[in-house]
């Protein structure tokens, strides 16, 4: 992966993956969604399954075609 920081702090987790070589290989094999079911769906139910006080929003990925994959994880608010 290569990853671009944004931000880490106790509240918050963001960083951008700008490549991704899971991406390019199903990609190549012309299995962009078989790839986001193997690789990056997994990630919201991973991330409820570490605790009901953490969130993850991203709006794309580069296995979707997006430019990069926006990770955002945050403390939820009650």
């Amino acid at each position: 992966l290569t990853v671009e920081p944004v931000r880490d702090d106790a509240e918050e987790l963001r960083f951008n993956v700008r490549g991704c070589r899971y991406a390019e290989y199903f990609h190549a094999l012309g299995e962009p969604l078989l790839g986001a079911m193997l690789t990056c769906e997994i990630d919201p139910p991973m991330t409820d399954a570490i605790g009901d006080d953490l969130g993850l929003d991203r709006s794309q990925t580069l296995m979707s075609g997006g430019s990069h994959c926006d990770f955002r994880w945050h403390l939820k608010r009650e």
